[in-house]
Formats: C-alpha cells, structure tokens, sequence
C-alpha cells in the first residue's frame, strides 16, 4: 500500500512531462475543416422573345426632293433594281385625253436627272398619251396608257409594242405577279367632264398573261369605287381605291375578299414592306399610312399634297413618292417604324367540360408568310349572312379599323362595302389651279354582290 501511493506521484509527473512534450507519439487529433461556402449554381435564363418583329432596316440617305427639273405632273415612281435608277411617268396634261403628251423620265437615287424624257410621247414610235402605273418584267418596262398597256425596253426605251385592253377607260396602276407571269391592271374607270372626275360604271381589275398577251378581266364592280393602286402576290392582287378608303385582296379566280378601312381615303399607290405591313399614300389625308391587312391603319409621312402612285427602293430602304400637283418627287428614307399593334383577342370562355376544344382556323395565305406578325384574331361572334339589300340611311358605320366579315355563301363574293370617301383633287388640276368641287364617288354596294 505504502508503495503504492509512492507511485503515484511519479505517475503524474511523467504525465506532466509527456503532455509537456507534446505527447509525440500519439497521432494527432484530427482537424476539422470549416465547411466552404455553398456555390451559386448559375442557372440559364430562357432568351426573351421578342414581343415585336426586328425592327426595319436602318433609314438611308437624307430625304432627296426633285423639283424644278422638267417633271410634269409625275403619277408613279418605279426603281429598276438592275439598273438602280428611278423611273417616273409624267401625264403633262389632261390625265383622261390622248394628247401625246406623256413622257417617261429616269433619275438617279442622288436626284440627279438621267434623262428627263428617256421616252418621249410626242414621238411617232414612242407614243404616249397619259402614262400612270409602271411595272418590269424581264427586259420590258411596262406602262398603264388610257386603254393601253404599252411596252418599252427599260434599258433603250425603245418601244416594244402595246397590249389592248377591250372596255377600259382609265388604266391606272400595274403590278406583276412574283413569278412574271401575270400582270395586273387596274381601270379606274373615270372621265373628266367639266373639271371633274365622272364614273362610268366599268370599274374593273384585269390580268394579263404575259406570254400570250392575252387580257382577261379578273373583276368588275362598281363597288371597286375608282380602282386605283395595286399590288400582286402569289395568290392574286391586293387593291386601294380612288374613290373609297378600303384596302382588300382580289384572288385568282377574281373573289374579293374582307375590306380594311383605312382613316381616309383618296388613295392612290400601295406597297408591302418586309415584315408584312403595307404604306399606302391618300390624298384626302397629304400622307401615307402604314398598317396591316387587316389591323389599324396610322399616319407614318404626313404634309404630303398630292402623293400619288408610291414605289420602294429596297436596297436604301427609302419610299419613293411622287407629288402630282407640285411636278416633283420625293425620296424619303424610311425610319425604324414600330410595327402595327396586332388586336389581342377575345378572352377565352370558360372551358366547358363536355364540349371539345374549338378548332383554330387556319391562317391567311399572308399570315401564313409572315408569321412573325402574328395571326388575325378570330372573330369573336359568327360572321353574319351577306346583305343583298342597301343599308338603312341611319345605319351606323363601322369604327375606323374595323374588319368586316368574310361573305359566306358565294363562291366568288363580290367586293364588300367600305363608306365612300370624297375623292382626291382631279388629275387634271394642276396644283394651285383653283378650288373644283371633288366629284361624288360612287355609291357603296352590298357585301356580297356578284361580280360581273
């Protein structure tokens, strides 16, 4: 015992000393690392999806006015992509008689003159009366004549024969097909009788078949009111009147479809952008309009007097617009315009638990090329059946914009209503010349009319 507790001091202090010295024999005890941070994990956000198409191209040169130069009374302006050059055609007279005053004149982009009568209409082989629409197909240049469509080398301007067109009166605009094989023209079908524009009742659309030279009508209405601007693609014509401020579409077996309003009316030339919008210019409002086929229609170049038949020079993104009673043209580069509002539609109805889904109607041949605008809402009522009858005299017009239903029944339906508007100043004023009373345009006829 007594040994024992002798011991045990001897016990403490090598224990002392061991732990003194760090005790290096025994393993470490192991450290416990902090645990790190946890890392973010970065997570792909989906690309955002554009609620518009991409903007226009950037505008191009400054806005060129050519003016004081020759031009006489100037009705269409057309650029030849090949040549990059700017034909206009220039009435110089009464836009109704043959007079053999007309005259085809051809300008750089720069405004610059190339030839001021590049074919001269007082010419026994180049005669030209009253020349208004242009358009190109191949090699030939040609031009809507008071009841002619005549044709020129574009390049030589030496003619290269007419077209007859049986029963016009008026030839306004042309238009060719995408594939060149069809050209439209329209007939305004006016006279010019005491200062005034006087309808004869032969509003119609022709089409040509290039290769033949042969001339069929497409669609005669008096309810075309004055046809006047055109504007073909593949699956017919789009058309804008004179006398009416509608916009509507004319298929290939001549069947007219929906009309658009547009504000006002007096219009005279159409053409298509690339996203699917279309400028159309009127001279009831001195401006051009920019909308969809079926959307709303707002003022884009405003303070124009008298545009006329508008063309598009699509490598400079620039609008080419000829000013008829001031004897000038204007080349005005187009600015990144915001697209057309397309309509939200109609919120959906409770869905109904024994009634299937309704069907989505298929899209337009144009909604069809141009996705990127969206479709056209359907209606949100079934359309009504077609009126054979005139309307009420205290029937309420539709609101600007507003769509009016498809014709249902007929095969090939008729051109629909749209308000008539009062019509533009008569071609044959020149700017400034006094104040004519417009003529009375034509009155509207029934949705659903037949053609004639």
């Amino acid at each position: 015992m007594d040994r024992s507790r002798c011991c045990i001091p001897l016990l403490l202090g090598t224990s002392v000393a061991i732990l003194a010295a760090g005790c290096s024999y025994c393993p470490p005890a192991p450290v416990c690392a902090k645990p790190a941070p946890p890392r973010p994990v970065a997570v792909a956000r989906p690309a955002s999806v554009p609620a518009v198409p991409a903007p226009l191209p950037p505008p191009g040169p400054a806005t060129i006015v050519v003016k004081d130069a020759g031009l006489q009374m100037p009705k269409s302006v057309l650029w030849d992509a090949d040549q990059d050059a700017y034909f206009v055609s220039n009435i110089n007279g009464e836009s109704a008689i043959p007079n053999k005053n007309g005259f085809l004149s051809k300008i750089g982009p720069d405004g610059k003159v190339i030839a001021l009568k590049f074919v001269d209409g007082s010419k026994k082989e180049s005669e030209l009366n009253a020349p208004k629409g242009l358009a190109i197909i191949g090699d030939i240049l040609y031009v809507a004549d008071l009841n002619v469509v005549r044709k020129f080398d574009r390049r030589s301007g030496k003619a290269r024969g007419a077209i007859k067109v049986p029963n016009s009166v008026f030839l306004n605009d042309l238009s060719a097909s995408p594939n060149g094989k069809t050209l439209y023209v329209s007939d305004s079908a006016v006279t010019f009788k005491a200062g005034n524009f006087a309808g004869t009742g032969g509003d119609a659309i022709y089409a040509i078949n290039v290769k033949k030279g042969s001339v069929a009508v497409l669609i005669s209405d008096p309810a075309l009111h004055w046809p006047s601007g055109l504007f073909a693609d593949k699956d017919g014509v789009w058309v804008v009147a004179l006398g009416a401020n509608h916009l509507f579409h004319v298929d290939q077996q001549g069947g007219a479809g929906p009309a658009t309003k547009l504000p006002k009316g007096g219009l005279d030339g159409i053409v298509r952008l690339a996203d699917g919008s279309f400028l159309i210019s009127s001279w009831e409002a001195s401006a051009i309009y920019r909308g969809l086929s079926r959307g709303e229609f707002k003022e884009v170049i405003s303070g124009i007097p008298s545009p006329a038949d508008i063309g598009l020079d699509t490598k400079r993104n620039t609008l080419l617009i000829p000013i008829f009673q001031k004897s000038a043209v204007q080349f005005v580069p187009l600015p990144p315009l915001v697209p057309p509002a397309v309509a939200s539609p109609p919120p959906a109805a409770p869905p109904v638990a024994t009634a299937p889904p309704a069907p989505v109607p298929a899209p337009t041949p144009a909604e069809a090329a141009y996705p990127a605008l969206g479709p056209t809402p359907p209606p949100s009522a079934p359309p009504p059946a077609p009126v054979r009858g005139p309307a009420p005299a205290n029937a309420a017009p539709p609101a600007p914009g507003a769509v009016p239903p498809v014709p249902t029944a007929p095969a090939k339906p008729g051109v629909p209503a749209a308000a008539p508007t009062s019509a533009p100043a008569p071609y044959g004023t020149p700017y400034g010349a006094g104040d004519s009373a417009p003529p009375t345009a034509p009155a509207a006829m029934p949705a659903g009319s037949p053609a004639r």
